[in-house]
């Protein structure tokens, strides 16, 4: 992923996504850079992705258009209507959750190019997903859809600290990886539609989605070190072949660790074999 935004300067922000439906988000930036966010979600959840979103205060996107961002690229990331098949879901909710995936692809795809269209697209989507849903199971991805919007701030936070040129540590990279699977609730949500779950839903969804993105780093690191780009990798304590193979041992031996259906895992397995042979 690229990063375009300035650094995030140190404010108190109370947000309101919907009249009638109130979410406080209040944001401290410190000097060592962390952020600590403390949400309140009032009578429900998110039901408008475009207020929800411009009312995190971000600053204005840059108008870019990277190479790697186009409908093909946002279309062929959509991985996890497949995990589901496998896990035995209904076609009702391999769609939801198609379309789900689609929204949390559109939503970066606006967040790298700034092009409000990939905004107005994603709620289009959002929209349609949650009236395609069961009503308990729609109001349970509404609030994990709030909560997982967050993430912007912590890819502001992020983007600051690449443009003053700080380095990150490992520790720092895999939390941060893991963060941009903040989308990874609302798939083990959909999924209860038709009663499938488990205690380790979640966490393989996320982790599976911190090891798709971590090959997509490793992708772009060539470029990246020829200025093309700016990559996490490069500015942290895991930019050797060593580290990034360490790093991506480290996710996938924490998936070893949960009770995971076998499609799940073999999924993560998938993305974390594609890891390593990058760096052969």
């Amino acid at each position: 992923m690229h990063w375009h935004r300035p650094a995030w300067r140190m404010r108190e922000v109370r947000v309101h996504i919907l009249q009638g439906n109130v979410l406080i988000i209040k944001t401290i930036i410190t000097h060592n850079q962390t952020l600590l966010l403390h949400m309140t979600p009032q009578l429900g959840g998110m039901h408008s992705l475009i207020q929800a979103y411009d009312a995190l205060g971000l600053p204005a996107i840059p108008l870019v258009t990277p190479p790697d961002v186009s409908l093909e690229a946002i279309l062929g990331k959509i991985t996890n209507p497949g995990i589901a098949t496998a896990l035995g879901a209904s076609q009702a909710t391999v769609a939801a959750i198609h379309r789900a995936e689609l929204t949390a692809n559109l939503l970066d795809a606006y967040s790298e190019t700034g092009d409000r269209a990939f905004l107005v697209s994603a709620d289009a989507e959002y929209r349609t997903l949650l009236g395609l849903l069961p009503p308990d199971v729609s109001a349970l991805v509404q609030s994990r859809g709030a909560a997982a919007l967050p993430y912007f701030l912590h890819e502001q936070d992020v983007a600051g600290r690449i443009s003053r040129g700080e380095f990150f540590l490992e520790e720092e990279v895999a939390a941060h990886l893991l963060w941009r699977g903040s989308d990874a609730p609302i798939y083990s949500a959909i999924l209860l539609a038709d009663g499938i779950m488990g205690p380790g839903h979640t966490a393989g969804f996320r982790l599976r989605q911190g090891l798709s993105d971590l090959v997509d780093d490793i992708r772009d690191l060539e470029q990246d070190m020829r200025g093309i780009g700016v990559n996490l990798l490069l500015m942290s304590t895991v930019g050797t072949e060593p580290g990034l193979r360490n790093l991506a041992m480290n996710l996938y031996n924490q998936a070893r660790l949960l009770p995971l259906p076998t499609p799940l895992l073999r999924a993560i397995e998938r993305e974390y074999e594609q890891a390593i042979a990058l760096l052969h």
